[in-house]
């Protein structure tokens, strides 16, 4: 019988991190730490259990601040292992990139300015008109889905 990854623990929490073994070990550790705090944040911001209850906005809180912690504890593990440093720009390389890039930036925003007057358009209806838009009315009342 196999079992996958962080359910082989004997715990009911996947906290046991001894069968890890590697570099994953350590992303598995901070994402869970994140999970749980924004579990924990959930919990205390968004229900009645100590008489918050912010909803929707306790919510946000609460995965916002998850993904700080766990954003915060990568950026301190690769420091820690001299993997990440910070030093000045070489603006020559810079130029260089901006360079080449243009065009395709130019092209990006183009596709997404497209998109974006495309939804306005269709959103600028309402809802019943740009959700019935593909439905049309023939001869006697029946009803028939087209692609227009």
């Amino acid at each position: 019988m196999g079992q996958v990854g962080v359910w082989s623990t004997p715990q009911p929490l996947p906290l046991d991190f001894r069968w890890c073994s590697g570099g994953g070990c350590r992303d598995i550790q901070i994402f869970t730490i994140g999970g749980v705090l924004t579990l924990i944040l959930n919990v205390v911001l968004c229900t009645d259990v100590v008489g918050t209850n912010l909803g929707l906005h306790g919510c946000a809180v609460a995965i916002s601040a998850g993904q700080w912690l766990v954003a915060t504890l990568f950026v301190h593990t690769l420091w820690r292992r001299q993997l990440l440093e910070f030093v000045a720009p070489d603006w020559r390389l810079v130029n260089e990139l901006f360079s080449n890039v243009g065009v395709l930036v130019l092209g990006t925003l183009a596709r997404m300015g497209t998109y974006t007057v495309m939804t306005a358009a269709a959103t600028s209806m309402g809802v019943v008109p740009g959700a019935a838009h593909k439905v049309r009315v023939v001869g006697g009342g029946e009803e028939e889905l087209t692609c227009v």
